[in-house]
């Protein structure tokens, strides 16, 4: 019975937060240890990540109309210094992320709509300065995060 109190910390607290960028959140729940946490070291072979997400993180960078429809990671490995997390960042290394973008033309009203839109809801998210009601601690208790992806691959699809 010991493990329960730490099964509902891995649940409810990798489940608050990693829904927002993880589509397969119940297989990478299912497949991580709660040992591995605690021991700050995490290792998962492969992820589905939510497209949306990812495109609202890479769009200040994205220069092009462009729609991300699926995205996917694989070998990923989360380091995390727990005696010092207000301090230091917890470091994050995929060795391959692959995506598939719709590229499409920045004159189509639908394109040009979407974009739009974007571009607003970024603002204001930028002006609000929002985070998931539930990351929100997260945030607060980390000292940041370094991403670092070794290979990224990406796929461009024809639109419709």
């Amino acid at each position: 019975m010991a493990g329960a109190p730490l099964g509902m910390l891995k649940h409810y607290l990798l489940e608050s937060v990693v829904r927002h960028y993880v589509e397969n959140v119940d297989e990478v729940l299912a497949s991580l240890s709660v040992s591995r946490l605690l021991f700050g070291s995490v290792r998962l072979d492969e992820i589905r990540l939510v497209p949306e997400a990812i495109q609202d993180i890479l769009f200040s960078y994205i220069f092009f109309a462009c729609q991300i429809t699926k995205v996917s990671a694989r070998k990923l490995q989360v380091g995390i210094d727990w005696l010092s997390i207000s301090t230091s960042s917890m470091q994050i290394r995929l060795k391959e992320m692959e995506m598939d973008l719709v590229l499409q033309d920045p004159q189509d009203p639908m394109a040009k709509a979407f974009w739009d839109a974007q571009a607003l809801r970024h603002k204001a998210e930028q002006q609000a300065q929002t985070v998931p009601a539930e990351a929100t601690l997260l945030y607060k208790v980390s000292g940041g995060f370094d991403l670092v992806v070794e290979t990224v691959v990406v796929r461009l699809c024809p639109a419709g």
